[in-house]
């Protein structure tokens, strides 16, 4: 007896620009943040969400990673370009320019015969900020509109390999007085779906902070049909409660205040991803994030 057996194809209609972004190979971002995101990461596709209260870092962090990105390899970084999206304008360029003369003199220390004199430190800095895009956004329309756009810039700049989004959030209170979605989670969705629409052709790391209040029933908000969500990352950071009633310092009231503000500044960091869960403590410095 004969068994006519049927096999089902799925054709999947592909335009040029989709096979473009498909086969090109964006710069790697591999060694980005060893301690927070491990020896490998991260990933083409990887979404990072940066979440917690005010003042505990999280732009801080976000602007860290560019830091990192941008500035070229002999000067301690990546030589990436890195495309932000600033709604919450806490990224100031003073800032930025803080923490990339920080991370260079952090790279010399640990460099032996690598000395940096003020024009060398003022050339790197400008090279590095050549691969910075920063759009910004002062209201939902402004938001939702850069975010539909950057499949079209993603295709135009090879280079771009993380997208920062810093605050997803910014503008929910405006949308909810001007009638606008209600609920924080279908907020976040709608934002989320549109951001990861406009990036998943392009083996991009999206980033996006946000703060803590805005909370989700599901952590499948992250996921497409065509993602598994495995590589995706939660970094939490807390500021720590500590009794520091009844402290004295024997080196005097100086010593004691300083000791104090120390103890009053100690922040948590928890990063819960598919490959398990760590916690670090850190402080907050002008030189950015001095882990403990």
């Amino acid at each position: 007896m004969l068994v006519k057996r049927s096999m089902d194809f799925q054709v999947r209609a592909e335009s040029g620009k989709q096979l473009l972004a498909r086969l090109s190979t964006r710069p790697s971002l591999k060694g980005l943040d060893e301690r927070l995101l491990g020896v490998d990461g991260p990933l083409p596709h990887d979404v990072i969400e940066i979440t917690g209260d005010v003042s505990v870092g999280k732009s801080v962090l976000a602007l860290q990673w560019v830091t990192r990105a941008i500035l070229s390899p002999p000067r301690g970084g990546l030589g990436v370009e890195v495309l932000l999206i600033d709604a919450d304008h806490h990224q100031s360029l003073f800032t930025l320019v803080q923490l990339l003369q920080a991370r260079m003199k952090a790279f010399t220390a640990q460099t032996s015969g690598l000395r940096l004199t003020s024009s060398l430190v003022e050339t790197s800095i400008k090279d590095a900020l050549k691969r910075l895009t920063i759009i910004n956004v002062y209201d939902s329309t402004n938001l939702y509109t850069a975010i539909l756009a950057l499949d079209k810039m993603l295709l135009s700049k090879p280079q771009i390999s993380m997208v920062v989004v810093d605050s997803l959030t910014a503008f929910y209170w405006s949308d909810r007085l001007a009638g606008g979605l209600q609920h924080m989670d279908s907020y976040l969705r709608r934002l989320l779906s549109a951001l990861q629409k406009s990036t998943k052709e392009h083996k991009v790391m999206v980033v996006f902070t946000r703060p803590s209040y805005f909370q989700s029933a599901a952590r499948s908000r992250f996921k497409m049909k065509e993602d598994n969500g495995e590589s995706t990352r939660l970094v939490s950071l807390n500021r720590l409660e500590k009794d520091i009633s009844g402290g004295s310092s024997k080196d005097g009231d100086n010593q004691s205040a300083t000791n104090k503000d120390m103890i009053e500044n100690i922040f948590s960091a928890t990063i819960r991803s598919a490959y398990g869960q760590k916690i670090l403590k850190y402080h907050i410095t002008k030189e950015g994030m001095q882990w403990l």
